[in-house]
C-alpha cells in the first residue's frame, strides 16, 4: 500500500478534528490559593482585574494586587469596592413598612408622590412567596405594586447615588423617575 505526503495529512487532520473540538467555552472558575477545602480562594472570570477573589461559598475576598512601574501603580488583580453609606435600609439589614396593592392602579397616578394610598393595604418588608428569606408579607398573584414613602436628610447634590436592589423583572420610579427594572436574571 503506498499513501502520499498529502493523503497522511488528510488522515491526520480528519483525525484532530474527530477527536478534538475546539470551543469558546471556558471553566467556571480558576483556583488562584488552594490549602484546604476551607482555605481557598478563586477567580471566576477570564481576567485577573475583573472580579473580586472569592471562596468557593461567594464570600469575597479582599485581595488586591498591585505592581509600581516607574512611579505608577497599577492594579493587575481585584477589585476595589467604593464604600457605600446606605440611604434607606435594606430589608437584610431592617424591615421597612410600605403600601401595596395587587391590583393594577386604574391610573398611573400612583407613582406619584401626593398619591392617595390609604385604599392600599399596609405590608412590613420583605414581600414574597413561601419559603422566601425574610419573607413578611405574603405575595401570591401575578403582579404588586408597593410604595415606599422615604425621606432623605442629607444633601445629595452634586453626589453620586447607586440603587442596589435585588429583585427580578421589576420597574423602579423614585420621585416619579423611571429608576430601573427590567428582568435582571
Amino acid at each position: 500500500m503506498h499513501l502520499s505526503l498529502n493523503n497522511v495529512k488528510a488522515c491526520s487532520d480528519q483525525w484532530i478534528s474527530f477527536f478534538y473540538l475546539t470551543t469558546d467555552l471556558c471553566a467556571p472558575s480558576y483556583p488562584l490559593v488552594k490549602v484546604d477545602p476551607y482555605f481557598n480562594a478563586w477567580y471566576s472570570t477570564n481576567n485577573l482585574y475583573d472580579d473580586q477573589v472569592r471562596h468557593w461559598t461567594e464570600k469575597e475576598f479582599p485581595l488586591l494586587g498591585a505592581i509600581r512601574v516607574d512611579g505608577e501603580t497599577y492594579r493587575y488583580m481585584g477589585k476595589e469596592k467604593l464604600p457605600l453609606k446606605p440611604l434607606l435600609r435594606s430589608v437584610h439589614e431592617e424591615k421597612w413598612e410600605g403600601k401595596y396593592t395587587f391590583d393594577k392602579p386604574v391610573v398611573d397616578e400612583w407613582k406619584n408622590i401626593e398619591f392617595d394610598d390609604a385604599a392600599w393595604k399596609t405590608g412590613v418588608s420583605a414581600f414574597g412567596t413561601k419559603n422566601e428569606p425574610d419573607l413578611s408579607t405574603l405575595w401570591d398573584t401575578q403582579d404588586i405594586w408597593i410604595r415606599r414613602v422615604f425621606e432623605l436628610q442629607d444633601d445629595l447634590v452634586d453626589k453620586d447615588i447607586y440603587l442596589h436592589y435585588s429583585n427580578d423583572d421589576i420597574f423602579l420610579f423614585v420621585y416619579q423617575c423611571s429608576a430601573g427594572g427590567g428582568n435582571r436574571w
